[in-house]
């Protein structure tokens, strides 16, 4: 049996599990998916994370190598020494109460490291992905949440508690709407995918010319975010005008963010990301510039995440490697 040339990795996400194993250099070996029934609870949640953790053990050693350990991936502020979720992760009712860390070694008998996703994301986009060979990079998901990961002078970035990153969470407008955080006028509540949905169907409702999702709308009785995304990239006029609105949002908490940390680089991924594709993330560039001062962005890179649905455990896999 060989020993460390291949490494594991798991990423939890609201909906489903993905898990894989790769080689240092981020290349995929094999993955696989499972559906995460978080509405189940954690104790349930718990074995499923640790039968997925056993599935990539067996797939090792038939592959003739023995894990050093099990990297793992996982919505909220993570506390990378106990190996637990101590906050931020409203989705996983009761998660913050489980010994993640604890409960998973004693189940695989390995070493387990625990993180937030957006940081595994960030790790696997700056170690093989679109942040490749930059110093300082940020990482963003845009979708049903919005997340951020930060590699400062090539490593990974927590702050004290691990909260670092949280900027879904940065106030765009004072005393504003309630945020799932319990907070108010939170960036994720103005940008992510719900506030898309919103914005798309109060224009379709009152618009009076021709457009796929008056039509849409009209025939389904509601709008879906890949209906509007794909109409987007069509150039339809509803479709643009809500993209223009959460854009303005995003970019508006970005461009506190860069002022702050000028990376050399803005990656950007999630859901949102994925289905607007390239004009999507051009146009979310374009917007920051606007926004932004001109030192936080004169060498400033953007560009979309490279990995995909990947990145999440490639980048819990490679965790033990930085």
């Amino acid at each position: 049996m060989q020993e460390h040339p291949i490494f594991a990795g798991i990423d939890l996400g609201g909906t489903s599990i993905k898990y894989g194993l790769c080689h240092s250099d981020g290349s995929v070996i094999a993955q696989f998916s499972a559906v995460a029934e978080v509405s189940a609870g954690p104790e349930a949640l718990i074995e499923r994370i640790a039968h997925c953790g056993r599935d990539l053990v067996a797939e090792s050693e038939r592959l003739g190598f023995r894990l050093p350990y099990v990297g793992f991936g996982t919505p909220g502020v993570v506390d990378p020494i106990a190996g637990k979720v101590v906050g931020m992760s409203p989705n996983i009712p009761g998660w913050e109460k489980i010994e993640i860390k604890q409960r998973l070694e004693a189940s695989l008998g390995m070493p387990i490291i625990v993180e937030n996703d957006v940081n595994a994301m960030a790790v696997a986009e700056h170690r093989c992905g679109a942040a490749k060979g930059f110093r300082n990079a940020l990482t963003t998901t845009v979708g049903t949440g919005i997340g951020g990961g930060l590699i400062i002078d090539g490593r990974l970035y927590r702050g004290g508690i691990g909260a670092a990153g949280e900027i879904g969470h940065i106030t765009v407008v004072k005393d504003g709407e309630l945020c799932g955080c319990g907070r108010r006028g939170c960036l994720e509540r103005y940008a992510s995918a719900g506030s898309l949905l919103r914005s798309a169907t109060e224009i379709a409702r009152s618009y009076g010319g021709a457009s796929e999702l008056t039509a849409e709308l009209k025939r389904e009785g509601r709008l879906t975010v890949h209906t509007i995304l794909s109409a987007f990239k069509d150039g339809d006029e509803i479709a643009v005008s809500a993209v223009s609105t959460i854009v303005d949002y995003l970019a508006c908490g970005l461009a506190s963010v860069l002022a702050v940390m000028n990376p050399d680089i803005l990656v950007i991924g999630g859901g949102i990301a994925e289905g607007g594709g390239e004009k999507y993330v051009n146009f979310v560039a374009k917007r920051i510039r606007e926004y932004a001062i001109e030192p936080s962005v004169i060498q400033l890179t953007v560009r979309p995440a490279q990995l995909g649905n990947s990145a999440g455990f490639i980048g819990a896999a490679l965790l033990g490697t930085t």
